[in-house]
């Protein structure tokens, strides 16, 4: 009981210091410099200020959703003649863990529906050593396009020299009104061979 009324005193008295500089901070006033200063005289001078008016481009910036030119669009369903397909091709080598030579190592893909549609990498013998991209659509070329693979060593402890990559896209299945009624998913042909040359 004792220790729960000391608790008490203890916000009690952290409540009245948070109030007194409270009050304390609204009867002072900051000059130029950013330093607190006591107000000399209660009624502070007024002193014209310009402040600019808003041109009619500006105002369209704060209403409503924010600059849609930043958000990519969807493609055309004109664009769109079938199902998404995809392929790999080319080579990485690593000439240490951080430098790694790109050989024509690229994602090439067609039909892609939306640039929310992801990519899904795999790696064998082992699938935990590598951090592999691009993983989404979002930024790329829409809906046909090629992208160069990258490809970043996550662990250490590396003792395999040749790793081979394989992805997977996935795509929407459209009604005929152009709604997505689910999303599929196929493999890439081809593949990228991954080698450590440091080991």
């Amino acid at each position: 009981m004792r220790k729960f009324s000391i608790l008490i005193w203890i916000v009690v008295i952290a409540l009245g210091l948070t109030l007194y500089i409270l009050g304390n901070v609204d009867n002072a006033d900051i000059n130029e410099t950013g330093s607190d200063v006591e107000t000399a005289s209660p009624t502070p001078t007024p002193t014209p200020t310009h402040s600019p008016t808003a041109t009619p481009d500006d105002r369209v910036l704060f209403e409503g959703f924010p600059d849609q030119d930043l958000v990519q669009d969807t493609p055309p369903r004109s664009s769109i003649t079938g199902p998404a397909t995809c392929s790999l091709g080319g080579k990485i080598t690593f000439l240490d863990k951080n430098t790694a030579i790109n050989e024509n190592a690229v994602i090439s893909y067609n039909n892609v529906d939306h640039p929310g549609r992801l990519i899904f990498w795999t790696s064998s013998p082992n699938n935990e050593i590598f951090n592999i991209g691009p993983n989404i659509f979002d930024g790329l070329e829409l809906p046909n396009g090629q992208k160069n693979i990258n490809v970043i060593i996550e662990k250490d402890n590396l003792n395999i020299k040749t790793h081979v990559l394989r992805a997977q896209i996935n795509y929407g299945i459209v009604d005929k009104d152009g709604g997505v009624i689910r999303t599929e998913r196929v493999d890439c042909s081809g593949t990228v061979t991954v080698e450590l040359g440091f080991l």
